[in-house]
């Protein structure tokens, strides 16, 4: 909620949590003593997106930064109206604009700035993403990720000044040479009025939904310690959540059966992350795995497909 004003007439405005649509309900000041009006230097609501583009040296960028063909560092400043929502879309190979995800013009973070951040894990891979990010608000969509040392290239494109209602704006083009999976993907900005089904951009957290689990295998002590992550071992999203999702059901137990060969699991979400021990007993039909909290010691009991699945999984 917020409070608005257009002259001497008051609004309380509200946004939906879930569908980000904004309505604006006519108070009386008097029924809102906290509100105190001031004088002073009027401004007038902005009606399109502004943009504002800045440069950095490259002596200057951070150390993580992506450096652009001018090797300097991007970053770009929206200032919001109070509707509607900037779309970021993909141009796919058939020519066709794919929306990735929307952000929705907000009182709570009128201005947002948007920046490009390399990454890598240690293996020859890296990961490009879009940091959003305001005084209040920090967020990151992964863009490309790729495999292997081929190198690739950001081209930024040139911008307006004000983002135009209902045009596609070309915003960045990512571009690599190699010759196995070569790379040309553009990203581009779009001014809607309205906030569309697509997928919004979360202001509650990382990820692209803050339900999101992700869960990751350890073989042993150190791994587990020390993030090894060459040793590391992705299970299925779908798969993290069974296991989240059973761990919710399932009762405390003590612990039976053998240490499995791959020690340990880790479950993530919202930057939470929690650990267990792994044990496996084999029955006449089925196999059950014990899951063992690290930090608390409590155990739990995972049974049927879920167990099969993350046998599976470990057994690999």
């Amino acid at each position: 909620m917020q409070y608005i004003a257009t002259g001497d007439t008051y609004y309380l405005t509200c946004r939906s949590p879930k569908t980000n649509r904004l309505t604006a309900h006519l108070i009386q000041l008097k029924k809102h003593p906290w509100l105190k009006p001031t004088s002073g230097q009027e401004r007038t609501p902005i009606t399109e997106p502004a943009l504002t583009v800045r440069t950095y040296n490259k002596a200057a960028k951070r150390k993580e930064e992506v450096l652009g063909v001018s090797k300097n560092v991007q970053r770009l400043s929206i200032e919001f109206p109070v509707t509607g929502q900037i779309v970021f879309l993909e141009k796919e190979e058939d020519g066709q604009q794919k929306p990735l995800f929307g952000l929705p013009a907000s009182f709570s973070y009128p201005e947002i700035e948007l920046s490009f951040e390399k990454t890598t894990d240690g293996l020859p891979s890296m990961t490009y993403a879009l940091v959003i990010k305001s005084d209040q608000y920090f967020n990151q969509e992964d863009i490309v990720n790729r495999m292997g040392k081929q190198s690739i290239e950001l081209t930024y494109h040139p911008l307006p000044d004000v983002l135009p209602v209902n045009k596609t704006i070309p915003y960045v083009t990512f571009q690599s040479k190699d010759t196995e999976k070569p790379l040309n993907k553009t990203i581009s900005l779009r001014y809607e009025t309205t906030v569309k089904d697509i997928r919004v951009r979360g202001f509650n957290g990382i990820g692209n939904d803050n339900k999101e689990i992700h869960g990751f295998l350890h073989p042993n002590d150190a791994a587990l310690k020390d993030g090894n992550f060459r040793q590391l071992s992705l299970l299925p999203d779908k798969l993290a959540k069974q296991v989240s999702n059973d761990l919710k059901e399932v009762t405390l137990e003590k612990t039976q059966g053998k240490q499995a060969g791959i020690r340990y699991m880790t479950l993530i979400q919202n930057g939470k992350s929690q650990s267990f021990e792994l044990y496996v007993k084999a029955r006449a039909n089925k196999t059950d795995i014990y899951v063992k909290d690290t930090k608390t010691k409590k155990t739990a009991k995972l049974s049927g497909e879920v167990a099969a699945d993350l046998l599976t999984e470990v057994e690999e």
